[in-house]
């Protein structure tokens, strides 16, 4: 992710490169990689191994003798306490050489061990699995007692760790090569990327021909630069057919390219499709700055993002990731100043001669309190949230006239805008007193769009009837959209929950105080 500040001369990369012997320590590395994966392994089972052992350290007999003789058979195992008399009375009537020895017991179940001749084994075992007996599985690869035995994983356990000590040790005399290791990256890479465009290169003795993709913007300059270096050249621009697998480059302003790491993460949008990174950015950075909402940790996420993109060479999707986080980290600031949040409640500890800081930052700046008044908040995410469904059904509805489909865009997102934008009317219409008298007119507003609706969802069908059926069933719709709303409600609970878990630390953190 981050490379380091040193720059080689190109000319030079081969021989640096073949001096080096990058095979030796991607051999030693993998080695040690394999070694620690093998002492994990064996810890992981060590350990299932004690924790199956602990319950029977009490057992003082060795685990080879466990496995009975040609005339003898022991059973060891857990029984529920409640059914531990049933059990041995009915084990009793089977016969005579049987012995059964109780090894410790609890409110819940009682460890026993079972002797008994071999023939009397079946009769045994059906009885205990009639009463949810839980069978002893011994390890095989130790013959002493369990507590013996557990003593022995002990020692196996801490000469685990020091063999992991050595090999952390050989990994940071390993890390020494990290440079080498990438220029050997960096000659590889360039080594590929060279095979990798000779697919685009057709050639004679004479000719060669390179096909490949370049911006509209940059023709000229590209046309600029290799007229420049080369004589004998001719170059052919056209425009893409409708068959070619055209690739696509994303091209935002400084505010939105960081969004980019988002829209990459699922997938960029085809060449004839729009870009949706400017539209989800702004939603984007209001949410994130609404789901911390705190100007302290905010202020803290922008300045470390803000100090990595400046120290380490960045590039790409790493660099986008953290322009993202530096963006997330300003509007949580600006959210934070807005809720009056300032790392929880610390400004509530601020000496009284400094108070006047607290007076500017909570009375001057500070809009909403979602702890002492959480509605206005609530109000807001779910705000956003009607916000942002209507700009989803705006776009869609450009798309249809970009694709010359008025009548779709009018018929499907115009007519779920109308019928949506009726019931938020009335809702409103109903919730404040002077705009009672137009409840009337949002009444007929829903009306024409539940009309609207059942008229056209259904015009792909031919049957009149089934017209008429899909249009009402297209109306269930409504509750998935309605529920999308109130979805955004957890950019409430995510703002209010992290507001009072930063007055929990800091309450926390006060109880050391002295």
């Amino acid at each position: 992710l981050v490379t380091p500040d040193n720059v080689y001369d190109y000319k030079k990369l081969p021989s640096l490169f073949f001096q080096y012997d990058y095979k030796k320590i991607y051999e030693s590395c993998k080695e040690l990689d394999v070694d620690l994966k093998n002492l994990k392994n064996r810890e992981n089972h060590l350990k299932n191994l004690q924790e199956n052992l602990e319950e029977w350290k009490e057992l003082d007999i060795k685990v080879e003798d466990l496995e009975g003789t040609k005339n003898t058979k022991i059973i060891v195992g857990t029984i529920p306490s409640k059914d531990f008399i049933s059990c041995i009375e009915e084990i009793i009537k089977i016969g005579k050489e049987i012995e059964i020895i109780k090894i410790t017991e609890d409110n819940k179940q009682c460890k026993i061990m079972i002797l008994s001749i071999s023939e009397y084994y079946i009769s045994i075992n059906k009885v205990l699995n009639k009463y949810n007996f839980n069978s002893f599985k011994f390890p095989l690869e130790y013959s002493e007692t369990p507590k013996y035995i557990l003593e022995e994983i002990s020692g196996e356990l801490k000469n685990i760790e020091e063999k992991r000590e050595i090999i952390f040790e050989e990994c940071k005399k390993l890390y020494r090569e990290n440079l080498s290791l990438y220029l050997a990256f960096d000659y590889l890479s360039i080594l590929k990327n060279k095979k990798d465009i000779e697919k685009y290169i057709k050639q004679t003795e004479k000719v060669i021909i390179i096909e490949g993709w370049i911006l509209k913007k940059e023709l000229n300059g590209l046309k600029n630069i290799l007229y420049k270096k080369f004589k004998e050249l001719e170059i052919v621009f056209s425009d893409p057919k409708e068959s070619d697998d055209i690739p696509v480059a994303l091209k935002n302003n400084k505010f939105v390219e960081p969004f980019e790491s988002v829209t990459e993460l699922y997938g960029i949008p085809k060449y004839k499709e729009f870009d949706p990174t400017p539209l989800f950015a702004p939603f984007y950075f209001i949410f994130f700055g609404m789901c911390l909402s705190d100007a302290g940790y905010g202020l803290v996420i922008a300045v470390l993002s803000y100090l990595a993109l400046k120290k380490f060479k960045f590039e790409g999707m790493v660099k986008k990731f953290f322009g993202l986080f530096f963006l997330g980290g300003l509007s949580t600031f600006i959210m934070g100043a807005i809720m009056g949040s300032w790392m929880g409640d610390t400004l509530n500890y601020l000496p009284k001669n400094i108070l006047f800081i607290k007076t500017f930052l909570i009375d001057a700046i500070s809009l909403l309190d979602p702890i002492k008044n959480p509605m206005p908040f609530l109000l807001i995410s779910l705000s956003l949230g009607v916000i942002q469904i209507y700009t989803g059904f705006i776009i869609k509805f450009i798309a249809n006239i970009k694709e010359n489909k008025v009548k779709t865009g009018l018929m499907d997102q115009g007519s779920w805008l109308l019928l949506i934008s009726g019931i938020l009317l009335y809702i409103i219409a109903n919730t404040i007193g002077s705009l009672a008298e137009y409840e009337i007119i949002t009444k007929y507003i829903i009306l024409a769009g539940l009309l609207s609706l059942v008229i056209t969802q259904g015009r792909s069908n031919k049957n009149i009837i089934l017209k008429a059926a899909g249009g009402v069933i297209s109306l269930y719709n409504l509750i998935g959209y309605f529920s999308d709303i109130l979805s955004y409600s957890r950019l409430f609970a995510l703002g209010l929950s992290t507001a009072v878990l930063a007055v929990v630390v800091n309450n926390f953190v006060m109880l050391f105080k002295d």
